[in-house]
């Protein structure tokens, strides 16, 4: 246990020192269990264009597959593309997805 001196005086000047440290650790304290702020509500989707487009994997990334924008076959390597762009891929040889059939809601008989 810790020698406090004898006389008032210091015995006051301890107590006020030790309140204000008390004081700065409650700040401190206060500092980090502070709320963290809410976060940034999430950027809405973009609109689905209708079409969608899927690339190979390779430096030529070729077109390999036309969909439909909600098509759940498609794969990681897609971007949306224009219903003229879509119409554009199924004439010229990408071949149209065999699951959400982009080439019948185009009105392409193939």
């Amino acid at each position: 246990m810790h020698e406090y001196p004898p006389d008032a005086p210091r015995l006051h000047t301890i107590r006020l020192y030790l309140q204000q440290q008390l004081a700065e650790v409650e700040r401190r304290l206060a500092e980090i269990e502070k709320p963290a702020p809410p976060a940034p509500p999430t950027p809405a989707p973009e609109p689905l264009t209708g079409w969608k487009i899927e690339r190979s994997i390779g430096a030529d990334s070729s077109p390999v597959g036309v969909h439909q924008a909600d098509c759940r076959l498609s794969g990681k390597r897609t971007r949306p593309i224009t219903r003229r762009d879509a119409i554009e891929a199924i004439t010229q040889g990408t071949p149209p997805c065999a699951f959400c059939t982009p080439d019948v809601a185009l009105g392409i008989d193939l």
